[in-house]
Formats: structure tokens, sequence, C-alpha cells
């Protein structure tokens, strides 16, 4: 075939597709393409928006992260907590508020009763709720129980101590909280008498 003729049939099919092309403009996407063509779009269109919300949260969370490593005092931290609700940083930093109610209840067990009492008792609460937010979680959820027993034993609520290091055994038999809390399991049952009458002394 001469080249004169293979080019005249290459133009012949290219006005060919062209036109067909031009036509179905014309007359239009049949509603096959149509409903196609929208789903496409619309797919499109909740990705975009997927990655959009997706940077926005997670820029978000970072500085939410930020702002509870610069948080200077425990009175920032419960103002922290109250504007970050629901938030696994204001769960941190309720951990974090827990920790200090703990040490300073127990520290001030012998000199300061009512504020003692008012610490513990909070710390009490949080590390409760906190072992259920934290439970994918195990090394915290460890933590929480300990803490809560800790709290209920410088309370003078000794069976209630005693069933978070009984649970903290229980859930956790290897680790080394658990070791901790059967310890201190012991140390109860072993003293009850005696610790009994020196939380009564202490609330006189």
């Amino acid at each position: 075939m001469k080249a004169e003729e293979r080019k005249e049939l290459q133009t012949n099919s290219l006005v060919r597709f062209f036109g067909r092309l031009r036509n179905t403009g014309k007359a239009g996407l049949s509603r096959k393409a149509a409903v196609i063509w929208g789903l496409v779009i619309l797919a499109l269109v909740v990705f975009l928006g997927w990655r959009f919300a997706s940077g926005l949260s997670e820029k978000r969370n970072s500085q939410r992260w930020l702002e509870l490593d610069e948080v200077p005092d425990t009175k920032d931290l419960e103002a922290f907590i109250q504007k970050n609700q629901g938030t696994v940083q204001a769960n941190a930093a309720r951990l974090q508020l827990a920790r200090q109610n703990l040490k300073g209840g127990l520290a001030d067990l012998y000199s300061s009763r009512d504020l003692a009492t008012k610490k513990l008792q909070e710390a009490a609460d949080a590390y409760e709720d906190l072992a259920k937010q934290f439970k994918n979680t195990p090394v915290l959820v460890q933590e929480c129980l300990l803490g809560a027993g800790k709290a209920y034993e410088g309370l003078g609520d000794l069976d209630r101590a005693l069933g978070f290091y009984n649970d903290l055994q229980k859930r956790f038999k290897d680790g080394t909280l658990a070791k901790e809390a059967a310890r201190r399991a012991q140390d109860i049952e072993s003293h009850r008498d005696e610790l009994s009458r020196l939380n009564d002394d202490l609330k006189k």
C-alpha cells in the first residue's frame, strides 16, 4: 500500500472518530453513563473531604499534645481537661492530675485530713473511670487499678482497696504492678485491725 493511501485511510478514520464523538456530545450521556460519572464524582468529593478532615484532625491532635506539654500547674491542668473533654489528651491530663492528687493526698494524711480526703477521693474517682477509658492500653489500666487501690487504702476504705488490688492481680497476674498489688493486699489482710484503728484515730 502506498504511503499516500495509508495517510488517507488514517485521515478518514480520525474524521469518523471525531464525528462519533461529536454526535455523542450532541445526544448527551446515556443514563447509565451519567450514573457512573455521578458516582465517580461523588466518590472523589468524599475522598477529598476525608483527606481534608483527616489532616485537620491530625493538626488539632498535635496542637493539643503541645498544649498539654506546656501546662504549668494543677489549675491550668484542670482548665485543659475542661476545654478538651472527650479527647485522648484530656484523659492523659486526667491521669496526670490523678497522680498528683494521690501523691499529695497521701502526703497530707497526717497534717491536713480534710484536704487529703478531698485529693484522695478525686484520685480514686479518676483512676476508676480511667481504667475503663484506657481499656485498650493494658499498662495504663494496671496503673489506674493500682492507683485506685492506693487512694481507697488512704481513705480507709480497705474493702474497696482490696477489690482493686485483687482485680489487678486477677487480670494481670504476671505484671510488676500486680505483684505490688498482691503485696499491699497481703499487708491489709495481715494488719486489718491495726489499719482500721489508725483510720478511726485519723478521723477524730
